[in-house]
């Protein structure tokens, strides 16, 4: 009896073992790491950020750093690849051979027709530009998901986008999830619902999200303020607004809603919520949306409103290494034809050991592995209207005052 017992036990171990998902191995999930370039911990983020575009535009999004093409090339190994992992079903695929030094890339299914090979390019070059592994598939990721979210948008009927959802049915009155752009699953939008009541009935101020096709003539700060003002909401509240015409966000706030909602506040939001919007995971957006107006209502009650923590001083860190500008060179382009155009050269890549002095320093645990230091980055302005602790104070068509800010995503 006692054998039989313990036969059952391993077995239901190796079961259960055989069900946890195994993306942080960085041979499974969507980001594919043969190459051991990213640390698992990071790697699990970003085929989370995959899994979250995935399930928000129906196309899988696959990156695969390897060492190992052989001679049938990038091209075949990733396509042979894509085809083992997720058969049939649409996607698009790219790969970097770090010892050959080159890049491909494929689409399958509708992604074929959704994407050019100037977005493969795109993407490539948002990945290659970042200075490390993890950064760069990050890079590619939120690029991926802007191109094909700007496709689908390309591709729905005129009168979806121009369509002015203005004036709204009394039954929208004190809902706390309205989702018009339909952007949400029933499942989505009734649990978010019901997320968002709790939390509004507990604070006494109503947490709202809403999605429209567009504002119409008004702008998202407008349209926002006059949703909270005319649906029945409370005195106090905060409103996520987005639109999807212009890929507009906005966060307006009424009575508590103005103290609670800092300009770092506001940081958070973008930081933490509207991010998930970048790449078509809307639920999750909401959801952060909703966590983050807690924890700032609540702050706000205590009397203490958010404020980012100060950085600590670069004197008190451990420095892990320095990196020295250095420039890659590009190899030439190779094969003819079909093959040529989606057979490109990546920049040498390089670790960041190969520019420190013998014995000059020992690392135990590096994070992520350097690709090159030659980057231009372009900081990109957000639009938050006039702002003057939480976003400035300006008067709504109704005659309240409203805080807030927002942007595009």
């Amino acid at each position: 009896m006692k054998k039989r017992l313990f036969a059952i036990l391993v077995l239901a171990s190796l079961v259960l073992m055989l069900a946890i998902p195994a993306f942080a191995s960085g041979t499974e999930g969507y980001i594919i790491d043969e190459c051991d370039t990213i640390s698992a911990e990071r790697l699990a983020e970003l085929n989370e950020k995959a899994a979250g575009i995935v399930n928000g535009t129906g196309i899988n999004v696959v990156f695969v750093i390897t060492d190992k093409s052989g001679e049938g090339g990038i091209l075949g190994y990733i396509e042979d690849l894509y085809s083992e992992r997720f058969g049939g079903t649409a996607g698009i695929i790219v790969g970097h051979d770090t010892n050959l030094g080159k890049w491909a890339a494929e689409r399958f299914g509708e992604a074929a027709e959704l994407l050019t090979e100037s977005d493969e390019d795109a993407l490539f070059d948002a990945y290659n530009e970042e200075l490390t592994y993890g950064e760069g598939v990050e890079a590619y990721l939120n690029a991926a998901a802007e191109r094909i979210t700007a496709a689908h948008a390309a591709t729905m009927p005129e009168d979806n986008l121009t369509e002015a959802p203005i004036s709204q049915p009394t039954s929208v009155n004190g809902v706390h999830v309205v989702d018009m752009a339909d952007l949400l699953s029933d499942d989505e939008e009734a649990q978010l619902r019901s997320k968002l009541e709790e939390i509004s009935n507990r604070q006494n101020a109503d947490v709202v999200f809403v999605t429209v096709n567009s504002t119409g003539n008004k702008s998202a700060m407008d349209f926002a303020d006059d949703f909270f003002d005319y649906n029945g909401y409370r005195t106090d509240g905060i409103l996520m607004l987005v639109s999807m015409q212009n890929s507009d966000w906005w966060v307006s706030t009424a009575g508590r809603g103005i103290t609670a909602v800092t300009d770092d506040a506001l940081e958070r939001y973008e930081e933490e919520s509207v991010t998930y919007l970048s790449y078509a995971d809307y639920s999750t957006a909401c959801s952060k949306f909703a966590d983050l107006s807690d924890e700032f209502l609540t702050l706000e009650k205590q009397g203490t409103p958010y404020q980012k923590p100060e950085e600590k001083s670069s004197s008190g860190l451990a420095t892990a290494g320095v990196v020295s500008a250095g420039v890659g060179l590009a190899t030439g382009a190779i094969g003819t034809g079909s093959m040529k155009s989606k057979l490109k050269s990546v920049h040498r890549k390089r670790s960041a050991t190969e520019y420190m002095k013998r014995d000059s320093l020992n690392i135990v645990d590096a994070s992520e592995i350097y690709l090159y230091s030659n980057v231009t980055r372009t900081y990109i302005d957000r639009d938050r209207g006039s702002h003057s602790g939480g976003g400035g104070v300006h008067i709504s068509s109704s005659g309240t005052s409203h805080g807030g800010g927002g942007g595009h995503f």
